[in-house]
This record gives structure tokens, C-alpha cells and sequence, in this order.
């Protein structure tokens, strides 16, 4: 396994705890859309733990803050599975999603909820723990990079119920 963040550089050893051991997860050969989220003692993902992590590289200081941030990874969406599905539904990918057998320790696939209004499933993420979600048009593609209004960013930016609302790039789901 490999991580590699937005811009492409691969951080998979500032990141150990993410790593699985041989053999915990199959061979899979997919390419998965997700985020690294260091979440507080309340379960709640904590950028100020993260960035406790994001800067450290030397494996004596990387080891300490995995063991004191425990990172878990969330994966939102499916890029490759032996073969491109891009050009896939949002629906196709998440079926596929959905049938990997990711349900390790540290490895997060967040529920989805296909029939469920906008402000419901807001509602449901900010339960679980998550500020905000991401409305995916069902029939949608993967269009990495590109800005469309079939992916819709809802934040929650007060925590108090106040949601933005931005058309943005696939980000998370």
C-alpha cells in the first residue's frame, strides 16, 4: 500500500500506522480516494493532531506521534480496480467500494446515503463525527481535478448547524 497526497508525493512512511502488516489486507491492485484523519479523543478528526504529523519525516519522530495521533484513513471513493472505473456512476464506484474488504483497524469507509434528502444526510455525518459531506449525483463520474456541480461540498463551518454550501472538487464523500 501506498499513501500519496494531493499533490502526488508519496507520504506512506510518514504515516506507519497506516500501513497494514502482510497479509491483513489482500493483494488489490485499486487506487482509492480518501483522506488521512487523526481524530481526538472524542472521535472527532482533529486538523491540530494532524498537523502535529504532517511535518515530521525522521522515522524516530514519526513512530512517537503515530503512537500519540493514531491516524485512520477514510476512503470515499474508488479510482482504479484492476482497470480505470472513473468513467464509472458514483453508484457503479460505490458498489465497488462498498465489496472491498476494508474493514481493518485503521481503515474508515464512511455509509452513504443514496435516498436520503441533502440536510438528512448532514445531519447523519455530523453524528458520526464528520463536518460536513460531499452530495455526489448519483450517475456522476470521477472527474479528478475538475470543478462540477455534480459533487457539492456541504460544511458545517460553526458547528452549530450553519452549512456552507461550494461546488468544489471531488474531495471527500
Amino acid at each position: 500500500m501506498h499513501l500519496l497526497n494531493a499533490t502526488g508525493l508519496d507520504v506512506t512512511a510518514d504515516y506507519p500506522d497506516l500501513t497494514p502488516p502482510t497479509g491483513l489486507l489482500p493483494q488489490i491492485q485499486a487506487v482509492l480516494d480518501g483522506e488521512i484523519i487523526t481524530p481526538d479523543p472524542t472521535g472527532r478528526p482533529s486538523i491540530e493532531r494532524l498537523q502535529q504529523r504532517m511535518s515530521l519525516h525522521h522515522p524516530r519522530a514519526v513512530a512517537h506521534a503515530a503512537h500519540q495521533y493514531p491516524a485512520r484513513l477514510v476512503i470515499y471513493d474508488v479510482l482504479h480496480l484492476w482497470q480505470p472505473v472513473l468513467h464509472q456512476s458514483y453508484t457503479a464506484r460505490r458498489a465497488l467500494l462498498d465489496d472491498l474488504p476494508l474493514n481493518a483497524d485503521r481503515l474508515l469507509v464512511p455509509a452513504a446515503w443514496p435516498s436520503m434528502a441533502t440536510e438528512e444526510a448532514l445531519h447523519h455525518a455530523l453524528q458520526e463525527c464528520f463536518d460536513g459531506i460531499t452530495a455526489k449525483r448519483l450517475t456522476s463520474p470521477y472527474l479528478p481535478g475538475w470543478r462540477s456541480r455534480d459533487w457539492i461540498n456541504l460544511k458545517n463551518n460553526t458547528g452549530m448547524g450553519d452549512v456552507h454550501t461550494e461546488a468544489g472538487e471531488p474531495q471527500s464523500g
